[in-house]
């Protein structure tokens, strides 16, 4: 199903746009779009178009939830739950959602999934195909699907399948970092390179590439490679959790990144105030200087 289709194939109601999904407002149900991890990166791709290029390569997933009638005072209390679930969800507060959702009906879909949702520690199906391991083998994951329909049950089976995906990528980047931690360089530097080509949708991929060049050029910057890492679909769940620190540096990422950045904007702190001090201040004084001179000059012109 393509992202520009704006009618709920549920109920038949209009799709709203809400961040990089859609929902249907009557329902509830959600159209969401999933990296599928088959764009390349080559040599002069900004930052910009590898994006663009990793969501082209993606496709769409549908989660449909039964059409329900207004009912009674009870059904409102549950929908309203599940709204303030969602939200709490949203806001990335997995926790609350967990309380929230206690004492709703077990075995309903729509509080299933945000159950399971919450448990992963996923705002959206989308954070959830970021996730990497096995889920199928979570029990939760196993009740979940107890309670959907077929279309449902296609939908978190291709979503788990990515998972796995996500898990083996892992683990094979991951192998470029046991090098760096056994002194190989010139190993890391070459598996990180490919690492890149082969998963440019994986955050870890080009967190593992900006390392291996930080430990085989001390004169490397990393903050153009940053720019792809933060390109990356699963940047947010997987690493920097959306946050930056005091210096505008992506939190969590590893610290010898970010050891490398501080060094070179101290380099820059400290250029900057030399050229300041040294170079503009002295030359805004003279100038000051000048201006005065030439002012008494031409009021001496005047009055004389």
């Amino acid at each position: 199903m393509s992202l520009v289709n704006m009618t709920c194939e549920n109920c038949g109601a209009p799709l709203k746009k809400n961040g990089d999904h859609y929902i249907c407002e009557y329902c509830g149900s959600v159209v969401i779009h999933i990296p599928g991890g088959k764009g390349t990166y080559s040599e002069g791709m900004s930052p910009g178009e590898l994006k663009q290029k990793l969501f082209e390569s993606g496709r769409s997933y549908t989660v449909v939830f039964p059409s329900e009638e207004e009912g009674d005072i009870d059904a409102a209390i549950i929908r309203g739950k599940l709204r303030l679930a969602e939200k709490q969800l949203d806001e990335g507060n997995a926790y609350l959602a967990e309380e929230t959702l206690k004492g709703l009906p077990e075995g309903y879909f729509p509080a299933e999934r945000l159950r399971f949702l919450a448990f992963i520690g996923a705002r959206d199906e989308a954070e959830l195909a970021m996730y990497s391991g096995d889920i199928r083998k979570l029990p939760q994951f196993e009740r979940l699907l107890t309670y959907c329909n077929e279309q449902n049950r296609e939908t978190y089976i291709a979503i788990a399948d990515v998972c796995l995906s996500n898990s083996r990528a892992a683990a094979e980047i991951d192998k470029g970092r046991q090098m760096i931690l056994a002194g190989m360089k010139t190993e890391a530097l070459d598996h990180a390179a490919s690492m890149v080509k082969k998963y440019p949708q994986h955050s870890r991929a080009w967190e593992l590439l900006i390392e291996a060049r930080c430990c085989s050029d001390p004169e490397y910057s990393p903050f153009a490679d940053l720019e792809y890492f933060k390109a990356c679909p699963d940047a947010v769940i997987n690493v920097t959790g959306g946050a930056e620190d005091g210096a505008g540096l992506p939190l969590n990422i590893s610290p010898l990144i970010s050891s490398r950045c501080r060094e070179i904007r101290k380099k820059q702190e400290i250029n900057a105030k030399f050229i300041r001090d040294i170079l503009i201040r002295p030359a805004v004084v003279v100038a000051v200087i000048l201006a005065l001179i030439g002012i008494w000059k031409l009021i001496d012109m005047l009055f004389s």
